[in-house]
This record gives C-alpha cells, sequence and structure tokens, in this order.
C-alpha cells in the first residue's frame, strides 16, 4: 500500500501530491510504529525527500509534514537523510528543520 501512495507523488496535479502526503500520514498513524520500521520507512523517505525538494512550495510544505511524522518511527534514519539532502536540495531550509526536531 505505501507503495502506491508514494507514487501519486509523480503526479502532475499538485492537488494529487498533496493529498497523497495527507493520506501518508494517516497511513503512519495506523498502526504501531514499529511495523514501518526498516525498508518500508527507508523507501519511504528516500522518495519523500525528493519531493520536499519540489518545485511547488506547498508539496515542499506538504512532504514535509510526512517526513516530521516518520520521526517517530526513525529518527536516526531521519537525521541522517536530511543530513545527506541538505547540501543536495536548492535550499536547505526543510532539511534544517527536520534537523531541529
Amino acid at each position: 500500500l505505501y507503495h502506491e501512495i508514494l507514487k501519486r507523488l509523480d503526479d502532475s496535479n499538485d492537488l494529487v501530491r498533496k493529498a497523497a502526503c495527507a493520506t501518508y500520514i494517516t497511513f503512519l498513524r495506523a498502526a504501531p510504529r514499529s511495523h514501518f520500521r526498516g525498508t518500508i520507512i527507508e523507501y519511504s523517505m528516500d522518495a519523500l525527500f525528493v519531493h520536499l525538494d519540489d518545485s511547488d512550495p506547498d508539496v515542499q510544505a506538504a512532504v514535509y509534514q510526512v517526513l516530521k511524522e516518520t520521526f517517530a518511527v526513525d529518527p536516526d534514519m531521519l537525521t541522517k537523510k536530511a543530513t545527506d539532502h541538505r547540501s543536495r536540495h536548492r535550499s536547505p531550509y526543510y532539511c534544517d528543520k527536520l534537523l531541529e526536531l
């Protein structure tokens, strides 16, 4: 299921992409955090960090909200990925905010 939701981040319609973010937050809250550890959260974070650098600021903000939610699943992985992506993004703003969590 997570893969299907994340695929919607590639949609050409920004409303669909923002809805995918809201849906993914609900998905992450639907089961104990431990159920998402490992491959699921790593794959998800990789996809989300790509879209955190989106050209649409509203999509960036929506993706940031999802990534904030992943902090409860694996804070160490989130910190590592935010650090890694910080220099790759046009602006480090959201990566820095994630590193402050």
